[in-house]
């Protein structure tokens, strides 16, 4: 039996992670006189037959310490099928020489084949009438201890960057010449789990490359997970969403929007309705399941193109929009989103989902006034369309002890309205969110003292009471000189305006 006992009947092992070889590849650890059987997608890790030792397959992991990187793995061909039907993929093989017993088993259990890869187990052992190996670590490690590693040459041969093949390359619009050419001359194009875009040079490898070209449409909009990267403690995925030029003109010249003038000077009524309708907003929130386990975001970061203002756009940017080959007249923004590895060892990745999920956006509900009075109000969720009662219950004026407030040379408001209400039906906390219109004023300074300009207060916090109602919420005013009889509250509720949407890569 041999490899192409597997060709002829249309079987392969690529869903285990041995994947059939598009042209040679060598590194500096690969033995001579390899022959490739195929390698995983992970790490440079491949699988070879060697010239002078028969039937043995070894596993050459370029990312391993010197002396550690080739290892024989299976006495033949058949016995590499026997050991896949017992392990359920190749990546227990390969790292099998540094486990015990034990570790090897808990390996097995925690990384089960998953549905393509049991397909293909089912359909190898039914075509060559074969069982599972018994024992197959122990089968490993007498393999292992008993074979003299000084034995192997290696090649010495660098680790090629080997060019993609110009039939496979996506089509670039012509515009992009300028940014190919920038991207040829710049440093290379590497990805690390930390430092988002600057990166993490001098502390550790870059992640390796694995290309999904994957778009799709979410809520009428192109997004775009063009690559992701395996690193040494995660993987990181970049995220590209396109964003019409057009749209972002329109928005910039309605708000009189200029690199200059970036809406700092805003009232806070201004600043809401803008960020309302920023056509660069919202951002999204990723979590991972890699090999079928969740892989929750640890940190992320984010960039934009913005074609119309070129002084605006990075470093970064640039070399994404090369990189990548998006269109340079569009604006992106391109969110890169790092999940660590749920093992101490990066696995090899068989089955790759990103879930999105909108980031909250405040969703005006209109305005309320309270006046000391017990009051209802209705509130209409603007996505929804469904109606909350909000019940005042108190409106009570508070004045913080001077202890609070007591800055040198400054005398600062102290008066504030606490409302305590309820809301019908309820919601969870911070779904709704009631803001003071009224700005906090701003404190007074004694003569010969500076302003005190970072000293804006705008609210005051005050537990309610033991005895309170389940559901009763407390809510305060900005600070004042003066007590308020009357406040102008904003409503806004915090939701989506678009569902999750799970997106497949690998």
């Amino acid at each position: 039996m041999d490899q192409t006992s597997l060709t002829r009947r249309n079987l392969s092992l690529a869903p285990l992670g041995i994947a059939p070889e598009a042209g040679r590849v060598s590194y500096s650890c690969t033995p001579k006189g390899a022959r490739m059987l195929g390698a995983a997608s992970v790490d440079g890790v491949h699988y070879c037959f060697v010239r002078g030792f028969g039937e043995t397959v070894f596993a050459v992991s370029p990312m391993n310490a010197p002396g550690e990187q080739v290892h024989p793995i299976a006495r033949s061909f058949s016995d590499l099928l026997r050991l896949l039907l017992a392990c359920g993929s190749a990546d227990a093989l390969e790292q099998a020489w540094q486990w015990d017993a034990a570790q090897f088993e808990a390996y097995l259990q925690e990384n089960r084949p998953g549905r393509a890869a049991q397909a293909a187990l089912d359909a190898i052992a039914a075509a060559f009438s074969l069982t599972p190996m018994d024992a197959p670590f122990a089968y490993l490690q007498a393999l292992q201890s008993g074979f003299d590693l000084r034995r192997i040459r290696m090649t010495g041969a660098p680790a090629p960057v080997e060019p993609e093949p110009a039939s496979e390359r996506p089509a670039q619009p012509a515009d992009t010449g300028t940014f190919a050419a920038e991207a040829a001359a710049a440093a290379p194009w590497e990805v690390f789990f930390e430092g988002g875009f600057a990166g993490g040079k001098g502390r550790t490898k870059p992640g390796e490359t694995i290309e999904t070209g994957c778009a799709f449409d979410w809520a009428g909009e192109t997004w775009r997970v063009p690559a992701v990267y395996a690193c040494g403690k995660g993987l990181v995925a970049d995220v590209c969403r396109r964003v019409p030029a057009e749209a972002v003109r329109a928005f910039a010249e309605k708000w009189d929007l200029t690199p200059e003038e970036d809406g700092a000077a805003w009232t806070e009524d201004r600043r809401l309705q803008a960020e309302a309708e920023n056509p660069l907003k919202p951002g999204v929130d990723c979590t991972a399941e890699i090999n079928g386990r969740p892989a929750p975001q640890s940190h992320a970061c984010s960039t934009c193109w913005l074609p119309m203002f070129p002084a605006s756009n990075g470093t970064a940017a640039r070399a994404a929009i090369a990189q990548y080959g998006l269109e340079p007249g569009d604006c992106w923004v391109i969110w890169r989103v790092s999940f660590p590895w749920a093992t101490a060892r990066r696995p090899q990745l068989r089955t790759l989902r990103l879930r999105l999920c909108q980031q909250p956006q405040r969703l005006p509900a209109g305005r309320l006034v309270t006046d000391g009075n017990a009051a209802d109000f209705s509130l209409r969720h603007p996505v929804t369309g469904e109606v909350f009662l909000l019940h005042v219950l108190e409106h009570t004026a508070r004045t913080l002890c001077s202890a609070a407030v007591a800055l040198p040379g400054c005398e600062l408001p102290a008066h504030c309205v606490q409302m305590t209400y309820t809301l019908t039906p309820p919601l969870p906390g911070g779904s709704l969110q009631l803001t003071d219109c009224a700005p906090a004023d701003r404190p007074r300074c004694a003569a010969g003292h500076e302003a005190g300009a970072a000293l804006t207060q705008t609210g005051a916090a005050f537990l309610l009471p033991d005895d309170a109602a389940p559901g009763t919420r407390c809510v305060c005013s900005s600070l004042h000189f003066e007590p308020a009889e009357r406040v102008v509250w904003r409503a806004d509720f915090l939701g989506q305006t678009r569902p999750d949407i799970d997106v497949t890569l690998l």
